[in-house]
């Protein structure tokens, strides 16, 4: 069976979507990831068992350039003129930008049908009407829902929030399958849209063995670790500050990049207790991860998708052996807390996610969490992970298959 997985970013960083594509790339399937062209990527390439095609987005182009040129210009004053003008870039900015997004709809959708694929694999909503397209052209489907896309943002107007739903409510319709990340988000979904509840597929890591001096490390400086995007309403800053509070032989190390990064070096600079660093490949991500002692995992509730959250980095931590402390979040705190593996605390409060950090890191509570940590890694991991996503796929049938409400039409 021939596999399409659509994305709209350019698969540098998509643990996630990497991971499916080459599970079902090595169980017979033929897979072929359609996604962004960025200037930091090929427009072909081929990976272990799948391939991607890379198409141009001019949107995506003019939005960062768009970015670029308000940073530098954040200083300037602005008068009641400039003002009158900017409603007119406004409406031309929104007139340009429906237009470059309709076109690249439409280079994704031609893509799509070159491919002649069996089934579509469409993640999150941004894809999913290119999904729709092939589904009416006869094709399966499958949403795979990362997030709860109309509750991304606190800057999404509510008006824009409504049509996105109003969007993922009729789309989400034309799916054979929906999966998602996890539990709280599949109901959250299923009572939204009234669909059957999707099937969960966490974003799991493969297990690793961690070498054993990595883990000798009782009395010597302490490492914790926050891996991933420095993007807004995480509470990165608030993990900055709270290296004020920190007991002495503990270091927090922030890697990755994002929006915020300059904001966060600004912050750092005047604190030796933190550091931060350049992102790694993917697939050294768990093993560097390994390098340190502690895992953060910081969102502040800000929205419904960051209230059930469910971060790659939380099970990246875990097979890199490493206890966590994390935001009092429900998915989050389900982890840490039943499997006894951290500590919790409230992302909005630099003393409290110090004093997590202070009480983890002591030597024999650090062991403790240390051991849970060993005890759960086979809970938590791609291996058992992928089981349920080859099931899910191949019960999709053959490619004459019928789904289910049309089956039961007949009886």
């Amino acid at each position: 069976m021939k596999i399409c997985m659509i994305v709209t970013n350019d698969m540098v960083y998509d643990s996630r979507v990497d991971r499916h594509a080459e599970t079902l790339g090595m169980n017979g399937y033929e897979v072929t990831v359609l996604c962004v062209h960025t200037s930091r990527t090929i427009q072909e390439e081929q990976r272990p068992h799948y391939s991607i095609v890379r198409k141009r987005d001019f949107l995506r182009k003019l939005i960062e350039v768009r970015m670029r040129a308000k940073a530098e210009s954040r200083a300037a004053s602005r008068t009641v003129e400039a003002s009158e003008v900017s409603v007119f870039r406004s409406l031309m900015r929104t007139l340009v930008r429906l237009v470059l997004a309709v076109t690249f709809d439409v280079s994704m959708m031609r893509a799509a049908v070159r491919m002649n694929a069996d089934l579509y694999v469409c993640n999150d909503l941004d894809t999913l009407r290119v999904g729709v397209f092939m589904k009416l052209l006869g094709r399966r489907l499958v949403y795979d829902a990362h997030e709860l896309y109309s509750d991304l943002s606190t800057e999404t107007p509510p008006h824009m929030r409504r049509l996105l739903r109003q969007l993922e409510a009729l789309f989400i319709r034309f799916a054979d399958l929906v999966i998602t990340v996890n539990e709280f988000i599949a109901s959250e979904l299923s009572s939204r849209y009234s669909i059957r509840l999707p099937t969960v597929i966490m974003n799991c890591p493969k297990t690793l063995a961690i070498p054993s001096h990595l883990r000798e490390s009782a009395g010597k400086l302490r490492v914790a670790l926050y891996q991933g995007g420095f993007v807004r309403e995480r509470g990165l800053e608030n993990v900055v500050l709270a290296c004020r509070h920190l007991r002495n032989g503990i270091k927090v190390v922030l890697r990755g990049e994002g929006s915020i990064e300059a904001k966060l070096r600004e912050l750092v600079s005047n604190l030796g207790k933190c550091v931060l660093e350049r992102p790694v490949p993917l697939s050294e991500v768990v093993a560097r991860a390994a390098e340190a002692d502690v895992g953060i995992v910081t969102y502040l509730p800000t929205t419904l998708n960051n209230l059930y959250a469910s971060p790659n980095k939380l099970f990246e931590y875990l097979q890199a052996g490493l206890p966590l402390v994390g935001s009092n979040l429900p998915f989050i705190r389900k982890v840490i807390v039943e499997n006894d593996v951290g500590l919790v605390f409230d992302p909005n409060n630099p003393e409290d996610i110090a004093r997590a950090i202070n009480f983890v890191t002591q030597d024999e509570v650090y062991e403790r969490f240390r051991m849970n940590v060993e005890k759960i890694k086979g809970k938590y991991s791609w291996e058992a992970e992928s089981r349920k996503l080859l099931s899910a796929i191949s019960a999709l049938g053959p490619v004459g298959y019928r789904n289910e409400r049309e089956e039961t039409s007949e009886i």
